[in-house]
């Protein structure tokens, strides 16, 4: 027979009274807990007597005074229940063997309180931290002028998954303030192998959350350089510059992103193109270009500051935009699964371009952007 055994002691605060239950029926099955290794590890020898298992939630108090620790122990120690060890907030003991113990709690109205100052609360602040933290940074950003276009984290796997972390543990922490305040209601403890089983899922979400930020930090960017005309589906250019162009790629597993920026002698000209996997993900990238148009740094530079004028284009097709600002234009269109951006002094009122541009979308299945001029 084997002579000690580990096992997951995954419980949650809330939950401290389920413990008791599981560990006596690891003795009826010939296993008694010798000890905890932080943090949720159980150390298991054979048992060969059958004990009585107790736990209690550590007084606020003690958890960061050794010495007021030390008195809560000494009172549990007096009431007949040596001290085990202890998970999260819980300290848990057992009965030692020929005494009679006193139960630790004897007031059900006081440990309903204890339960939630313990418990229940350090949950809950714990969500609304989290919370308000993501609120936080968003209104930061807008009060600050930044953009930041959430369809873009398509562009990259591990950002894409960890933007999907963050979202399932604030909404796992949401659900833990629910099952924290049925815990509150609730007069019997939970059965022992539910209440396991549910921070264990949870321990093995946070874990996967951790490898994918591990990941994404080792992948690093996905931008390249390559020649402009080595791409197959290119962004527009002017084609007034005589110097072989290169444009910037990224590549993620819904949304390809080339995005080129000439300097002309009249100013900048800064094209992005997003060819996306979906259609919805192309039509929200467009709506969110077009609400984020007057905002957006690099068009800022193209094209100037302030509020752009709305001007009407005939580009049969295509969902489209074109705002006028101080030193020229910034038009963004979506046709199909693609998304154009271009910034800077084409003059889009000349119908010999418009008919140009409609014809470059229409030239290839998905639709491409040719680099032929649209010059204004």
């Amino acid at each position: 027979m084997k002579q000690r055994k580990w096992m997951l002691l995954t419980f949650h605060a809330v939950d401290y009274r389920s413990i008791p239950l599981f560990l006596e029926r690891q003795e009826e099955r010939g296993w008694r807990l010798e000890r905890v290794l932080w943090p949720w590890i159980g150390l298991f020898v054979p048992a060969e007597t059958q004990s009585r298992y107790a736990a209690d939630l550590f007084p606020t108090d003690a958890l960061g005074d050794e010495e007021k620790r030390a008195e809560y122990l000494r009172l549990c120690a007096d009431a007949g229940w040596d001290y085990v060890g202890r998970l999260d907030r819980a300290a848990l003991f057992r009965a030692r063997p020929g005494r009679a113990v006193v139960p630790l709690q004897t007031d059900p109205a006081l440990e309903k309180r204890q339960i939630k100052e313990g418990a229940v609360k350090p949950v809950l602040w714990a969500a609304a931290v989290l919370v308000l933290n993501m609120v936080l940074q968003t209104l930061l950003r807008a009060a600050m002028g930044e953009t930041f276009y959430w369809f873009e984290l398509f562009l990259s796997g591990p950002a894409l998954l960890l933007a999907a972390g963050l979202l399932l543990l604030a909404a796992d922490n949401l659900i833990l303030c629910g099952y924290a305040l049925h815990a509150l209601r609730r007069t019997a403890p939970a059965p022992p192998e539910r209440a396991r089983l549910w921070k264990g899922l949870e321990l093995l979400f946070l874990l996967l959350l951790a490898a994918v930020l591990i990941v994404g930090l080792a992948a690093g960017g996905g931008e390249e350089t390559v020649a402009l005309e080595a791409l197959d589906r290119p962004p527009y250019t002017t084609g007034q510059v005589s110097t072989p162009l290169e444009a910037f790629v990224e590549k993620g597993p819904g949304l390809e992103k080339v995005w080129t920026i000439e300097s002309l002698e009249e100013g900048i000209s800064y094209t992005k193109r997003y060819d996306a996997r979906w259609t919805w993900l192309a039509e929200a990238a467009f709506d969110q270009l077009a609400r984020q148009a007057d905002r957006d740094k690099t068009r800022q530079v193209a094209c100037g500051n302030g509020t752009g004028t709305p001007e009407a284009p005939d580009l049969p097709g295509t969902e489209h935009l074109l705002l006028r600002y101080q030193r020229g234009t910034y038009l963004i269109l979506r046709q199909g699964k693609t998304v154009l951006c271009v910034a800077g002094t084409a003059d889009w009122s000349d119908q010999r371009n418009l008919d140009r541009l409609a014809a470059l979308l229409a030239e290839t299945d998905p639709p491409c952007i040719g680099t032929e001029a649209v010059v204004g």
